[in-house]
């Protein structure tokens, strides 16, 4: 048999109670990873959609969170909702759905390398391990990931096989364009994707002072222009002393411009190839 090789992505601590009851009431394997459960709580809940928020940071090219995540609770258009006291079946059928098939495994966290070709998507689920001690870890299957790129934490990306360092800016900057393989210009970071880049810049500084200077920033056209040139320069500057290759590099084409698209060029040519 084949082990599975697997990234972490989120650790989620249990009060007493609730990890008295997956104990109790969960099916695991020898390893202590989730088979089945249905009693869900409002806890183990909270700690799926941390998960699925850890997740949304470290998303890799191609990936794409799986619509369940955004699946409506029969609570929210319900009238008895607000003073009910009891989880009332169609809530319990929903939990036990919905969360308990992205906590088992059974429904996927997200789609990776969606193939618009044919139509297929690549589904990705959850390994939930269960420990005592430290609750419930979330992880993703490594045999998931591309080749080429892939993010581990907010400091270090995997680039063809090499572990580098980047500091916030540039990182976010790396992230941004990843997700972007098309290309985008500049001005695409303080105009259209606005917000986009303001939520990855927040997964990666996390810091509330830091986002209110660049939230700032943003605001003031001819400051963010030359902030992303030079921030730029320096992402690429980082990139080449660490030795990566130049088509994994975030380049323009022709004039240097803010309206210019940038783009990796390796992921350009991982999409011609398929």
């Amino acid at each position: 048999m084949t082990t599975q090789k697997l990234e972490e992505i989120f650790r989620a601590p249990l009060s007493p109670s609730t990890a008295d009851l997956i104990g109790r009431y969960a099916d695991l394997d020898e390893n202590g990873f989730i088979l089945k459960y249905q009693i869900l709580n409002e806890e183990i809940v909270s700690a799926l959609k941390k998960a699925a928020e850890s997740l949304a940071d470290e998303l890799l090219y191609g990936e794409q969170l799986s619509e369940h995540w955004e699946s409506e609770s029969p609570c929210v258009a319900c009238e008895l909702a607000e003073g009910c006291t009891m989880t009332c079946r169609r809530k319990h059928a929903f939990d036990k759905e919905v969360y308990g098939g992205l906590l088992c495994g059974t429904l996927p966290c997200s789609y990776l390398a969606y193939d618009q070709n044919d139509g297929e998507k690549n589904n990705v689920y959850f390994k939930v391990k269960f420990d005592e001690q430290e609750g419930l870890i979330f992880y993703r299957p490594v045999d998931a990931v591309p080749e080429g790129i892939r993010f581990v934490g907010n400091k270090v990306v995997v680039i063809d096989g090499r572990g580098v360092e980047l500091r916030p800016w540039s990182m976010s900057l790396y992230r941004f364009f990843v997700r972007h393989p098309e290309g985008l210009p500049l001005s695409a970071l303080y105009t259209d994707n606005r917000r986009e880049f303001v939520k990855i810049y927040e997964s990666v500084v996390r810091s509330e002072v830091k986002c209110a200077r660049l939230k700032a920033l943003l605001k003031n056209e001819d400051g963010i222009q030359r902030t992303l040139n030079n921030k730029l320069s320096e992402l690429n500057v980082e990139l080449r002393a660490q030795g990566v290759a130049p088509e994994f590099m975030v380049t323009s084409e022709g004039a240097r411009t803010y309206h210019q698209p940038y783009r990796i060029e390796y992921l350009v040519s991982a999409q011609t190839e398929k």
